[in-house]
């Protein structure tokens, strides 16, 4: 039986395959990112996904408060695989949210990508924006984004925060 093989890798180690607190200081005019609270993950699994995951997460003093950002590739076998990926994740995290009292307001006019895709913004009950979520599928690749304590929601900005990372991706090989 293959086990499951993970590797922490630097935070300088395929940032470019990940939308990281870098790439969000450089789309946004107030947000700086604490050093070294970010960890990359590459996950081998043993049914021959790979994961790529990003984490950030901090409690910024003063009015940036608590912001979290978070990045997931996934390479599937096939594409059939990633699609049913696409679909359960997307479910899971609209479940997830429900449950926290967070409504998902997709939003696709802000950003679309790939063989399909879903963009949103993510409310809590006030109605108040706590984050904007994307994810899409791309042949055999999943890729997944949410961040909050900050949002996004404009389609230029989206474009300019999301569309480099995905282009690399094209040639993402683990």
């Amino acid at each position: 039986m293959k086990k499951q093989r993970t590797i922490h890798l630097s935070s300088t180690s395929n940032d470019d395959d990940a939308v990281t607190a870098a790439d969000l200081a450089k789309n946004t005019d107030w947000f700086r990112p604490a050093p070294d609270v970010e960890v990359i993950t590459k996950t081998r699994n043993f049914d021959g996904t790979v994961d790529l995951e990003y984490e950030y997460e901090y409690e910024h003093p003063g009015e940036e408060g608590r912001v979290r950002c978070r990045s997931l590739v996934i390479v599937h076998e096939t594409a059939t695989k990633a699609s049913v990926v696409y679909e359960a994740n997307l479910t899971k995290s609209r479940a997830a949210w429900a449950l926290k009292g967070i409504e998902f307001v997709q939003r696709d006019d802000l950003f679309n990508w790939g063989d399909a895709s879903t963009c949103g913004l993510l409310t809590e009950e006030e109605g108040e924006i706590s984050g904007t979520h994307f994810t899409c599928i791309t042949g055999r690749l999943t890729f997944e984004w949410t961040v909050t304590g900050m949002y996004f929601d404009d389609a230029e900005g989206m474009a300019n925060l999301l569309r480099p990372v995905l282009t690399r991706l094209r040639n993402y090989h683990p």
